[in-house]
C-alpha cells in the first residue's frame, strides 16, 4: 500500500512540474535505464555509498553519478558506425556504465579510468557480469587520472563532469601530450551540467563538432570536440576566456 502511495505521489509530482508530454519522456526515461541495467544484467545507478561525502578529501572531483544511457547512447552516435577503427577511453569510469554501453560496439578496445578502488572493483564485476553482451574487451584502471598515460592509440574520449579545476586542466595536458607523441584524429564526447562552465572551451587545440540535444535532460550538456593533426597538440592549453554565463535547472 505504502509503495502504491508513493507511486502515486511521485507520478502527479511529476505531471504538475512537468506536464503530459514531459511526465510521458521522463517515465520512458526511466523504463529505458532500468531495461539496460535489465539486459546488461548490472548494477551501475546513484548509491549513497558514493555521494559528496565520500569524495570530502577528494578536491575537484565530483560524487558519482551515472550519465543516462540515453545520453550515452546519443554521445557514441558519432564515432559507432566504424567503431572497429577505434579504442575509446573513459575518464572518471565509476561503476562501468558507459565502458559497457561502448563496449557493445566493437571497438578495438576500451578503457575505463578511475580513481576509487571500490568503484573500479563494481565495474569489474559488472563487466564480468555482462561479458557474453560485450563486442570489446573492457580495461578498468585505478589511477589518478593526472598520472594516468593516454595510450598513444586511443582516438575516442569520453568524460562525464569527472572533476574540475587543475585536475582537468592536468588531465587535458595529458591528452595533449599524447598527441604530440602520436598525431592523430581524436574526438572527445563531454558532458557536463549547465551550471558549470564549459571546461573545453577555450582549448586551442580541439574545435567543437557537434552540440547534441539532450531532450529532457535540460539541465545537461552534450558536446563533441574534434582534434585533428593539422591543428597541432603543442601550441598552449587555453586562451584567456570569458567564463559562459550559466543557469541552474534541476533534474526532475
Amino acid at each position: 500500500m505504502l509503495a502504491a502511495t508513493h507511486m502515486l505521489v511521485r507520478a502527479l509530482t511529476s505531471l504538475r512540474r512537468n506536464g503530459v508530454v514531459g511526465s510521458l519522456r521522463w517515465q520512458l526515461y526511466r523504463l529505458s535505464e532500468a531495461y539496460n541495467e535489465h539486459h546488461l544484467g548490472v548494477d551501475t545507478r546513484r548509491s549513497a555509498e558514493f555521494g559528496p561525502n565520500a569524495y570530502r578529501h577528494l578536491a575537484e572531483h565530483t560524487p558519482y553519478e551515472p550519465l543516462p544511457y540515453g545520453l550515452i547512447k546519443r554521445g557514441l552516435g558519432s564515432v559507432c558506425e566504424k567503431a572497429h577503427d577505434h579504442v575509446f577511453l573513459d575518464f572518471g569510469s565509476g561503476m562501468g556504465r558507459v565502458v559497457l554501453t561502448a563496449a557493445r560496439h566493437p571497438f578495438k578496445r576500451v578503457i575505463g579510468v578511475e580513481l576509487m578502488k571500490p568503484l573500479c572493483e563494481i565495474a569489474r564485476e559488472n563487466v564480468a557480469r555482462a561479458n557474453h553482451k560485450l563486442r570489446s574487451s573492457v580495461e578498468i584502471v585505478n589511477e589518478d587520472a593526472t598520472r594516468y598515460e593516454v595510450p598513444d592509440d586511443v582516438t575516442v574520449i569520453h568524460l562525464f563532469n569527472p572533476f574540475t579545476g587543475d585536475i582537468m586542466t592536468a588531465v587535458q595536458r595529458r591528452i595533449r601530450e599524447s598527441l604530440e607523441r602520436a598525431p592523430r584524429h581524436v574526438r572527445i564526447i563531454y558532458a557536463h551540467p549547465t551550471d558549470q562552465r564549459n571546461l573545453f572551451e577555450g582549448v586551442e587545440w580541439v574545435k567543437e563538432k557537434q552540440r547534441i540535444s539532450t531532450g529532457v535532460f535540460f539541465a545537461m550538456k552534450l558536446l563533441v570536440y574534434e582534434h585533428t593533426p593539422s591543428q597541432g597538440a603543442a601550441s598552449g592549453t587555453h586562451r584567456r576566456v570569458t567564463p559562459e554565463a550559466v543557469f541552474s535547472a534541476k533534474l526532475a
